[in-house]
């Protein structure tokens, strides 16, 4: 069985020029199972600055996450082998419709949701008994690549165009954001320019601030507006997990085709860039090593995020600045270089908050 991967990924986080310590926590998870469906899990999430542990809340919410992915994901799978969707064993199964795919992402939504509210609940509860107040935004995507005949089983997904063969979720709480982007090449006619193409990118996710909520949603998420007078609205977050009683997480699910990634960024790393500038960083170039020889590797694409990081904090950015790239590099190319060399976040916390994680 072929297990080489359909992904590239790149990674990149920063603590920023004026803080001692990076908030922000990064998770990629990747995995195939039984018959060689492959999964990968990509999550971004932003410790609430101003608040206490936010380094803590971050990583704890990607412990949560990586968990579920270990242990949850591959029971939902292997439940819908039994349930009666072609499969050859215990936690494996042919995704050989849209039909399949919708239904596991159904499960797998419903799941992701009850988890939040869960570990919300459990987070309101510490934080009440300690006098703390602690949050972190979450923005996780999930993408499938079908192991037989992946465009012809995603054409029966939810709004799959022709082509796309790579079924996704995710799940956004506040503020970090989640792009699509289409990078199909096309032709340069001077050597080193950056490719003319078809490029595109889209802004998927919606910030769950103040300033797009209406007023029913401010009334609802009890929002003391007076103690708000004069604050920037587009930076209030309305939404974070571990600070708000009536968390919402917004669910999105779309397919997508080769030549298409997905950018995932705490606010840091686009309060002072343009999505034009995010999208020419990842356009190859006539005498780019990466556009003759293939696609990127891990070390091409975070050396790209780095430098986008660096262009924010030339040009005044101090807060954290996290992205993770996921490219879909498609049937007939696969690559092996796909994880990124992740520093060890703060996974854990503190010792008498430990248990909260499995309450």
């Amino acid at each position: 069985m072929n297990t080489t991967s359909a992904f590239n990924i790149g990674y990149a986080s920063d603590a920023g020029s004026q803080k001692d310590v990076n908030q922000d926590a990064a998770l990629i998870l990747s995995a195939h199972d039984a018959v060689g469906n492959e999964y990968v899990l990509t999550a971004v999430c932003d410790g609430v600055g101003g608040l206490e542990l936010g380094e803590c809340m971050s990583g704890a919410a990607c412990t949560l996450l990586a968990e579920w992915f270990a242990h949850e994901l591959p029971a939902l799978v292997a439940g819908m082998a039994a349930g009666g969707v072609a499969g050859s064993g215990p936690g494996s199964a042919h995704l050989t419709t849209g039909k399949h795919l919708e239904g596991l992402f159904d499960r797998a939504e419903a799941a992701l949701r009850t988890l939040i509210i869960d570990a919300n609940r459990s987070f309101l509860a510490y934080s009440s008994e300690q006098q703390v107040e602690m949050g972190t935004t979450v923005c996780a995507l999930l993408v499938v690549n079908p192991a037989e005949n992946g465009a012809a089983n995603a054409a029966g997904f939810t709004g799959a165009a022709t082509g796309d063969a790579f079924p996704w979720l995710a799940c956004v709480i506040g503020d970090t954001r989640l792009y699509q982007l289409n990078t199909a090449l096309g032709e340069a006619t001077v050597p080193g320019e950056v490719i003319a193409a078809t490029a595109t990118i889209t802004q998927l996710s919606q910030d769950q601030t103040l300033a797009n909520l209406s007023e029913a949603e401010r009334a609802r998420y009890r929002l003391d507006i007076a103690r708000l007078q004069g604050a920037d609205e587009s930076q209030v977050l309305a939404q974070c997990l571990g600070l708000t009683e009536d968390i919402n997480p917004v669910f999105l699910r779309g397919s997508a085709g080769p030549n298409t990634a997905f950018l995932l960024c705490s606010d840091g790393f686009r309060h002072r860039l343009a999505s034009s500038e995010m999208l020419a960083a990842f356009l190859p170039r006539e005498d780019d090593a990466a556009h003759t020889a293939g696609a990127p590797t891990t070390e091409e694409l975070s050396a790209r995020l780095q430098a986008l990081i660096q262009t924010n904090i030339a040009r005044g950015e101090s807060d954290n600045i996290t992205a993770v790239y996921l490219g879909l590099v498609g049937a007939g190319n696969p690559t092996d270089t796909r994880r990124a060399d992740i520093p060890a976040a703060s996974t854990k916390l503190p010792s008498s908050q430990t248990e909260v994680l499995h309450a």
